[in-house]
């Protein structure tokens, strides 16, 4: 195999990786904002209990 075609290749799957990387990380954010927003006012109440 070419070597110039394996690193072109290697290349793209970096970026793809990496990409896929940010593109996880946003989504695993976005899901514990979700939660957060949905289970606050239990957090909330149970801060208060708490303290």
């Amino acid at each position: 195999m070419d070597t110039k075609l394996r690193n072109k290749l290697e290349n793209g799957l970096m970026g793809i990786s990496f990409i896929a990387s940010i593109i996880g990380i946003i989504l695993i954010i976005r899901f514990t904002i979700l939660f957060l927003a949905r289970e606050w006012a239990t957090i909330i109440t149970f801060m208060a209990k708490v303290f």
